[in-house]
């Protein structure tokens, strides 16, 4: 009596589980679905930065860059560019402000200084990382 009770007990557990997640992948594709461009925007950016080219990885921080620029811009935050706007941002209203003025200066750095501008691809996939963190942030990805 028992085992069967304990059995019963577990498959009730692992049926909640089952269900969790099927309600997370529910959520997943809803969000895929509102931000279809977006999210296939992204999927081209992580594309680029999976190559092993080093111009692919400046590219995949400019168009990354594009896309920040596309989330702030809206933003009633004084400034002409999107760095300004970056430091004149509230923190309370941006959480990840400081990784966005991070990513924004090194691509500024790539558009300024060009092949000058030493990048290699772990510090491609850190600033992956910080436009990644900004962009969850505001539900994008």
């Amino acid at each position: 009596l028992v085992i069967l009770f304990y059995t019963w007990m577990r498959l009730y557990e692992m049926k909640k589980e089952m269900e969790e997640k099927a309600k997370e992948k529910d959520l997943i594709k809803k969000q895929e679905e509102e931000n279809p461009i977006k999210n296939s925007q992204w999927l081209h950016i992580c594309d680029l930065f999976d190559s092993p080219k080093q111009s692919d990885w400046r590219l995949a921080i400019i168009e990354s860059n594009t896309m920040l620029e596309k989330l702030v811009s809206p933003m009633l935050i004084k400034g002409d560019t999107t760095g300004e706007k970056l430091k004149n941002v509230e923190p309370s209203d941006f959480r990840t402000a400081k990784f966005a003025r991070e990513a924004n200066y090194i691509r500024n750095r790539i558009a300024h200084d060009g092949l000058d501008f030493k990048l290699d691809q772990k510090e491609a996939y850190r600033v992956k990382g910080l436009y990644q963190s900004v962009f969850e942030e505001f539900n994008i990805l």
